[in-house]
C-alpha cells in the first residue's frame, strides 16, 4: 500500500494522490523515489541536483477504475476510503465521505466499509477472490449519471428547519401531553402513587410482620392494578391516534352533525377493538345510517306519489321551497304580533255548582247547601272532614262557637255548615 501513500511532485512540489495520474521513476539511478506530476513529465522537467534524467525508464500510476469488492465502487474509492477512515478515524462517515468525493454520502460510505470489511467471509480482510463483472462504459456510464443526480439535488433549496419539539405539556397540539415521556400531565388516577409514596419495608420483623407485609403487599397489587387501567387507556389513545389532534378535525369537519354524533356514540367500543377493526366498525355504521336515511327518503317519496327517481329532486326543491315560506310567513305574523294592541284578560265568573267535579259525591241536601252558600263541593267536604275530626277529638264536645275559631273560612259559612250536620244527626251538639 506504499506505493499508493500520498506524495508531492518532485519538481513543482504538487500534491499527488490516488485519484490523480502520476510518473514513477522506475531507473536503477534514481535511488529515491521519484514522481512526476503530468504536466512536469510531459515538459521533461528535472531538478539540478539529483540523478533522474528524463530518458529513464518510468511507471504510469493511474487511479483504480474498476471495481474490486463491489459493482458501484471503484478501486479508487476503496483506496479512498481506507484512507479517509485512517485519516479521520472510524464513525467520522461526513468527513470520510467528504474525502472519497465522487458524491458519495455518509451512509453509503458506512453501509459499504461495514458490508466489506466488516462482514467478510475472510474477516478482516476483504473477500480477494471476488469476481465482478466489468464494463468501462456501463460503469462509467452509472458513475456520472450518480454524481449528475447528487448534484442536481444539492442545488435543491434545503428543507425548512423546523423547531425541535420539547417534551412540555405546552409544545403539542394536545394540552398536557409529553411527547418525549409518552406521559400526559394529569394521568388517569393521578392520585394512585400517593398511597405507595410512603411505603416501606423494614428489615427487622416485629411480631406481627406476617400481617404488616401481606397488608403492604396488598396496597402494591392495588397500585399496580391501577397502573394496568392507566396503560390500558394509554394503549387505546395511541393505538388509535387521538393524539392527532389536527388531523381528527379536519377528517371531523368533513362529516355531518349526524354522523359526528353518531361517532361519538361508538367511541366506548374503541376499547373493545383494536384500530383497524374499530375503522370498519364505524365505517359500517355510516355506510348504515346513510342507507336507512336513503330508504326513508325513497319511502316519503313513494307515499308522496312519486313513481320515478327523477321526480325526487323537484319534490325536495319543492319541499325546502314550502318550508322557507311557512317559515318567513311564521317570522312575518311574529313580527306583526309585537304591534297588536295586548288583549286583555277576561274575568271569570264564579263557577256553577254542575260545572263542578266532585257534584256527585254530595247528596241533594248538601248541593242545595253548596249553592246557598255559594261554595264549591271541594270546599265544602274539606270543611266537613275537619269539622268531623275535631269533633271525634275531643270526645263529642264541639260547640258553634269553637268551630268558627277552627277554621280560617267565613263564620257565617261554617256555622251554616255546622246547623246543617246537627240538623242531619251528623254531629251533636
Amino acid at each position: 500500500m506504499a506505493q499508493y501513500e500520498e506524495c508531492d511532485c518532485d519538481v513543482c512540489n504538487v500534491q499527488l494522490n490516488s485519484k490523480t495520474v502520476r510518473f514513477h521513476c522506475a531507473d536503477e539511478a534514481c535511488e529515491d523515489d521519484w514522481d512526476l506530476c503530468v504536466e512536469c513529465f510531459s515538459r521533461g522537467a528535472t531538478k539540478p541536483g539529483t540523478k533522474h534524467k528524463p530518458w529513464h525508464a518510468y511507471r504510469i500510476i493511474a487511479p483504480v477504475e474498476r471495481p474490486l469488492f463491489a459493482p458501484d465502487w471503484s478501486g479508487d474509492e476503496e483506496l479512498s476510503l481506507l484512507q479517509g477512515s485512517e485519516k479521520f478515524g472510524l464513525g467520522n462517515w461526513s468527513d470520510v465521505a467528504e474525502f472519497v468525493g465522487n458524491r458519495r454520502t455518509k451512509e453509503e460510505c458506512d453501509a459499504h466499509y461495514t458490508t466489506t470489511y466488516l462482514r467478510s467471509r475472510k474477516y478482516p480482510l476483504p473477500d480477494i477472490d471476488a469476481n465482478i463483472p466489468y464494463e468501462p462504459e456501463i460503469f462509467q456510464t452509472r458513475k456520472r449519471r450518480r454524481i449528475a443526480d447528487r448534484a442536481a439535488l444539492q442545488k435543491l433549496p434545503p428543507p425548512s428547519k423546523s423547531k425541535p419539539i420539547t417534551s412540555t405539556p405546552s409544545c403539542h397540539e394536545v394540552q398536557g401531553y409529553m411527547p418525549g415521556r409518552l406521559e400526559f400531565e394529569h394521568e388517569y388516577e393521578n392520585e394512585a402513587e400517593m398511597s405507595v409514596k410512603d411505603l416501606e419495608f423494614d428489615q427487622d420483623l416485629a411480631e406481627n410482620a406476617d400481617d404488616e407485609v401481606q397488608f403492604k403487599l396488598t396496597i402494591l397489587d392495588i397500585y399496580n392494578s391501577r397502573l394496568t387501567r392507566r396503560a390500558d387507556r394509554k394503549r387505546v389513545i395511541f393505538e388509535h391516534g387521538a393524539l392527532n389532534f389536527k388531523h381528527n378535525q379536519a377528517v371531523d369537519k368533513k362529516r355531518s352533525k349526524e354522523e359526528r354524533d353518531l361517532l361519538l356514540r361508538t367511541r366506548p367500543f374503541a376499547r373493545l377493538l383494536n384500530s383497524h377493526d374499530f375503522e370498519l366498525f364505524s365505517e359500517g355504521l355510516l355506510n348504515e345510517s346513510i342507507l336507512r336515511k336513503r330508504v326513508a327518503e325513497l319511502q316519503e317519496w313513494r307515499r308522496m306519489g312519486l313513481i320515478t327517481l327523477e321526480q325526487g329532486p323537484r319534490y325536495e326543491k319543492d319541499k325546502q321551497h314550502r318550508l322557507l315560506m311557512r317559515s318567513s310567513s311564521t317570522n312575518n305574523s311574529n313580527a306583526g304580533a309585537r304591534y297588536t294592541k295586548p288583549l286583555e284578560p277576561k274575568k271569570l265568573g264564579n263557577p256553577t255548582l254542575s260545572q263542578s267535579t266532585d257534584v256527585q259525591l254530595l247528596s241533594r241536601e248538601e248541593q242545595s247547601l253548596c249553592s246557598n252558600l255559594k261554595m264549591l263541593p271541594k270546599a265544602y267536604l274539606s270543611i266537613k272532614e275537619a269539622l268531623i275530626r275535631e269533633l271525634i277529638r275531643t270526645g263529642g264536645a264541639l260547640s258553634k262557637k269553637s268551630c268558627r275559631g277552627l277554621l280560617k273560612v267565613d263564620p257565617n259559612k261554617t256555622a251554616k255548615i255546622y246547623e246543617y250536620l246537627t240538623q242531619f244527626k251528623l254531629m251533636t251538639s
